[in-house]
């Protein structure tokens, strides 16, 4: 049972892990981009530490990298 658990969770991370850095990579390569979504999350969130989840969810350039890295 252990072994088994071990294996759902390391599945999980490493395909989890494996889309956040295809999608970082993809966007560090395409200056625009970049630029476009820190733009976005910097009007957003003057302060970082104020981030929320409702406001996160209605940025569009944030969920369309999202919804490419996951496509």
């Amino acid at each position: 049972m252990f072994a088994d658990a071990v294996n759902v969770t390391g599945a999980g991370t490493e395909t989890t892990g494996a889309t956040k850095e295809r999608a970082m990579y993809e966007v560090l390569s395409h200056p625009a981009v970049y630029a476009a979504l820190a733009e976005e999350l910097r009007t957003a969130f003057p302060n970082p530490g104020g981030m929320r989840l409702p406001v996160l969810e209605k940025l569009p350039i944030l969920t369309g990298v999202i919804k490419e890295a996951l496509r």
